[in-house]
């Protein structure tokens, strides 16, 4: 995790915001998987907790572009993105086989919902 801070460090120092860099890690999780990108965000935030006591001065965080969803909005989007992306709508055999990789199955599982 030192080699980690290092590159963060590194990073900050070269103009990546620690918006940029937290969107980074949380899009890794996709290919490191989930406990590497937790790992990740929490040598990050002792990252910024260093920067602060030591008064750094980053680059200033940009505003996101637009509100993040959340609610029915998160599903629809986290439904649009893979359709849009695939270029049709994401179903078939590979959710039939591994349904849990659905986010509308796994939405349904914690909320009770159809």
């Amino acid at each position: 995790m030192d080699t980690l801070a290092a590159a963060l460090n590194q990073g900050v120092d070269t103009g990546l915001t620690i918006s940029e860099v937290r969107e980074i890690l949380v899009q890794l999780y996709g290919y490191a998987g989930f406990p590497r990108s937790l790992n990740a965000l929490g040598v990050l935030m002792k990252v910024v907790e260093t920067r602060n006591h030591a008064c750094l001065q980053d680059t200033e965080d940009y505003a996101p572009s637009r509100p993040v969803p959340t609610g029915d909005a998160l599903l629809v989007a986290g439904t649009a993105n893979p359709t849009k992306l695939s270029g049709a709508p994401v179903k078939g055999a590979l959710f039939q086989f591994a349904p849990a990789i659905d986010c509308r199955a796994r939405k349904r599982r914690r909320t009770g919902g159809s």
